[in-house]
C-alpha cells in the first residue's frame, strides 16, 4: 500500500510540473529556474539543492533568460552529474561580485552570507561535484580590477563547458585540484591577469581567449608528475580594448607566468593576435628555476597570426616548438583520457548551434539552405554568422539568438524583428526605409551602415563603441538605458527621438554628420557631447549636460542654441551646461588630483561636490576642495610633504593610502 501511495504522489507532482511550465522548456529539463517565477525555482542554488545526491545520471537544470546575481553558488561534492542548461548563451547570466581583499573577502557584508567551501575563493560558481556540465550561458564576476575575483573555481573531475562565456579580470577561472580534468568547447574566456590558472588538466577546443592589455593569460602550477596542464587547440587569442583599468589599452599580453610547481601549457593550431608579446613568457614571477628547468613544458605548434612568430621567444629551457609527431600526443582524446578513458566529446551539444554558409538561393535569414546544419534556427537555438558574411533580415521574425562576429553584416531588407542579436566587430546595415525590433547587445564594436532610414525599435545594450556611417538616417526609438558606450556619428544623421534613446553614452559628431535630439532626456545628463565645425545639432528639446565640446574645446557653463551658435545648432532647443554634483576620477598619464582631464566631466571638482575614485589618485600641493569616495580597490597616494584636502575622504573596505618612500615623510590634512 505504501508503494502505491508513493507512486500516486510522484505522478501528481509530475503532472503539476508539466502543466505549470511553458511549452518552450526542453524535454531534457529536470528542474527549471526562472527569475520571473515561471519555473520550479527562482534561484539557482535552490535548484542545485533539490537535485538528487550521488545520481548516476545527469540532472538537467534549465535556466531561463535573466541575470542571476544574488547568490554565490556552489555545487557540493555529493551533487554529481549536474547540468546547467541556459536558455540563452548571453542572456542567461550567472553573476556575482566577490573579490579577495586584505586576507579576506569583500564586500564584507556579502562575504558574511557564505560559509565553508563556498567562501574559500571569491568565485561566482564553485564546483565540487564530479561530472558537472554547463552549456549555453554566461558566468561572470563583476568585481573588476580589484584583485582575485573568479568566475569559476573547479575542484571536480570530468567537467564539461560547451558554448559558455566567462567574464572576469584577475583569475577568471581557477582549476584548484591537481590532475582534475575539465573540457571547454566553443567558449569565450575574458580577463587580464592570470585569468586561467591552477593545477588542473584542462583542454580548450575552438575557444576565444580574449585579453585586456598588460597582463598574463595563464598562471599554471602543474605537478611534476602530471603529463598535461593547459592545452589550447584551434583557439583564437584576441585583444580587447576598453579595459576597466586605466593603462591596459595598448599594452602587450604574455602567454602567462609560472605560478609554482612545473607549469605545462601547450598552444596548438591557434590564431594569435599581434598583441602577444614576442617573448611569449619571460616573467619568472620569483620562480628561480622557471627559465632553466626542462620540466616546464611551454609548447607551441602550427599556430598562425602575427603573435605566433616564435623567433623572439624568451630564452627558457622549457619553451619549444613541437614536431608533428609530438603534437599527436596533444589531442583531446589523449589529454583527457586519464586512467579511465574519459572522452568529453561523446555527448553532443544539447543546444543546436547553426553556422551561416550562405549556400541558399538568397541571403534570407530563414532560408534553410543558408545554415549548417541545414534548417531554420528557432527558439532556444543559436545562429552564428562570421567571416565577413552577408545575411538579410527579410521581413520575418528570427526567434533564435543571432550572433554576429568577424565583420559580418546583417542587412535589414524589410521590417523585421529578432529575439536577440549579439554584435561583436560586426555591422547592421540598411539601404531602404525599414525598421528592426527586438534586442541588440554590443559585445565589441558595432557598425551601423545606414544608406536609407533604419528605425531601431530594438533595445540597445552594452559598453562597446557604436559607429554610425553612410549618408542615411538611424532613428533610435527605444529607451536604451543599458547602453554605456561611445557613440560616433561619422556620416549621415543619428536621430534620438525618445527619452533615454542614447542611453548613458557619450556622443561625438564628426564634421558633415548630424545629431538630432527630439526629447529633453534623450541624452544622459552626465554624458559628454563633442561636435566639430561642419557638424550639426538639430535640437527639438532642451539638453542638459555636464560636458559640451566644440572642436575639442570644453565650453563654459551656460546655454547654447541656434542664436548663440547658428553654425552648428538648429531647431528650437538648446544645450544647457551646468556643474554636476558627482565626478568620476579616471587616471590619465598620471593620477594627479589637480588635472581637469583626470575627471569626468573634465573640470576640477569644487567644495560641496563629490568625486568617485576607483583607481589610484595622487595628491599635489593644490588644495583639493571636494569630497572623495574611494571604493572598489581604489587608493590615495601621498606624493609630497604637506598636502591638503578640505573635503571629507571616505574610504570603503578594500581601499588604502599609499605613499612615497623618499623624503622626511608625507602628510595630508
Amino acid at each position: 500500500m505504501k508503494k502505491i501511495v508513493s507512486f500516486v504522489i510522484i505522478a501528481v507532482h509530475t503532472l503539476l510540473l508539466c502543466s505549470a511550465l511553458a511549452q518552450d522548456v526542453p524535454a531534457s529539463a529536470d528542474i527549471v529556474v526562472a527569475a520571473d517565477g515561471t519555473g520550479n525555482f527562482t534561484t539557482i542554488q535552490a535548484a542545485i539543492d533539490a537535485a538528487p545526491s550521488n545520481s548516476d545520471r545527469s540532472t538537467v537544470i534549465y535556466i531561463k533568460r535573466g541575470i542571476y546575481n544574488t547568490e554565490k553558488l556552489i555545487v557540493p561534492g555529493d551533487k554529481i552529474n549536474i547540468t546547467f542548461l541556459g536558455e540563452s548563451r548571453q542572456e542567461t547570466v550567472i553573476s556575482y561580485h566577490m573579490y579577495d581583499c586584505d586576507g579576506g573577502k569583500c564586500p564584507a557584508e556579502d562575504a558574511a552570507r557564505w560559509t565553508g567551501d563556498n567562501i574559500l575563493t571569491s568565485a561566482t560558481l564553485t564546483i565540487l561535484g564530479d561530472g558537472f556540465r554547463a552549456e549555453n550561458l554566461t558566468i561572470q564576476n563583476t568585481a573588476g580590477p580589484v584583485g582575485q575575483a573568479q568566475a569559476i573555481t573547479v575542484r571536480a573531475d570530468k567537467c564539461i563547458f560547451i558554448n559558455v562565456d566567462f567574464y572576469g579580470y584577475q583569475d577568471t577561472m581557477y582549476f584548484w585540484s591537481e590532475g582534475k580534468r575539465s573540457y571547454f568547447e566553443g567558449c569565450l574566456v575574458v580577463g587580464r591577469t592570470d585569468y586561467i590558472y591552477g593545477a588542473g588538466t584542462v583542454f580548450f577546443e575552438s575557444c576565444e581567449i580574449r585579453s585586456w592589455g598588460g597582463g598574463w593569460i595563464t598562471a599554471p602550477s602543474t605537478a611534476l608528475t602530471q603529463p598535461y596542464g593547459f592545452v589550447f587547440n584551434g583557439c583564437m587569442l584576441t585583444y580587447a580594448t576598453g579595459s576597466p583599468r586605466g593603462g591596459d589599452d595598448g599594452e602587450l599580453v604574455r602567454f602567462g607566468r609560472p605560478w609554482h610547481n612545473y607549469p605545462k601549457v601547450a598552444w596548438l593550431n591557434c590564431d594569435m593576435t599581434e598583441m602577444i608579446h614576442p617573448e611569449g613568457w619571460g616573467d619568472t614571477w620569483n620562480m628561480e628555476y622557471a627559465a632553466t628547468s626542462e620540466d616546464l613544458h611551454l609548447y607551441e605548434y602550427n599556430n598562425t597570426g602575427a603573435g605566433a612568430d616564435m623567433s623572439g621567444r624568451a630564452d627558457w629551457a622549457g619553451i619549444k616548438e613541437l614536431t608533428e609527431e609530438e603534437s599527436a600526443n596533444y589531442t583531446v582524446h589523449v589529454v583527457m583520457a586519464g586512467s579511465d578513458g574519459w572522452d568529453p566529446t561523446e555527448q553532443p551539444a544539447m543546444v543546436q548551434n547553426y553556422t551561416w554558409t550562405g549556400n541558399g538561393p538568397d541571403e534570407g535569414w530563414l532560408t534553410a539552405q543558408n545554415w549548417d546544419p541545414e534548417g531554420v534556427p528557432t527558439v532556444g537555438e543559436i545562429a552564428h554568422v562570421g567571416n565577413a558574411s552577408y545575411i538579410t533580415a527579410d521581413g520575418t521574425d528570427f526567434s533564435a539568438d543571432l550572433i554576429l562576429t568577424g565583420k559580418a553584416v546583417l542587412n535589414v531588407g524589410a521590417n523585421s524583428s529578432a529575439t536577440y542579436i549579439s554584435v561583436a566587430n560586426a555591422e547592421i546595415a540598411a539601404t531602404s526605409d525599414v525598421a528592426l525590433s527586438g534586442r541588440v547587445a554590443t559585445k565589441d564594436s558595432i557598425g551601423l551602415n545606414i544608406g536609407g532610414i533604419l528605425t531601431l525599435h530594438a533595445e540597445l545594450a552594452g559598453v562597446h563603441p557604436l559607429i554610425k556611417s553612410s549618408t542615411g538616417t538611424l532613428i533610435l526609438n527605444n529607451d536604451n538605458s543599458n547602453l554605456f558606450c561611445d557613440i560616433m556619428v561619422k556620416e549621415g544623421t543619428l536621430d534620438a527621438v525618445v527619452a533615454g534613446s542614447l542611453g548613458k553614452s557619450s556622443v561625438k559628431v564628426n564634421s558633415g554628420a548630424v545629431l538630432a535630439v527630439g526629447d529633453d532626456n534623450a541624452l544622459y545628463a552626465k554624458a559628454k557631447l563633442e561636435v566639430y565645425t561642419g557638424s550639426g545639432l538639430e535640437l527639438n528639446g532642451n539638453v542638459t549636460i555636464s560636458e559640451f565640446y566644440i572642436d575639442d574645446v570644453l565650453q563654459d557653463i551656460g546655454e547654447y542654441s541656434a542664436t548663440t551658435n547658428p553654425e552648428i545648432i538648429s531647431g528650437t532647443g538648446s544645450i544647457i551646461i551646468g556643474r554636476p554634483d558627482t565626478f568620476i576620477f579616471h587616471r590619465g598619464a598620471n593620477g594627479n588630483w589637480d588635472i581637469p582631464e583626470n575627471f569626468t566631466p573634465a573640470l576640477l571638482p569644487q567644495a560641496g561636490e563629490t568625486v568617485i575614485c576607483e583607481e589610484e589618485m595622487e595628491t599635489t600641493s593644490t588644495v583639493f576642495e571636494a569630497d572623495i569616495i574611494i571604493r572598489n580597490g581604489g587608493s590615495l597616494r601621498l606624493r609630497g610633504d604637506n598636502h591638503t584636502c578640505t573635503g571629507t575622504i571616505f574610504m570603503e573596505e578594500g581601499t588604502s593610502f599609499r605613499y612615497n618612500t623618499s623624503g622626511s615623510g608625507m602628510y595630508i590634512h
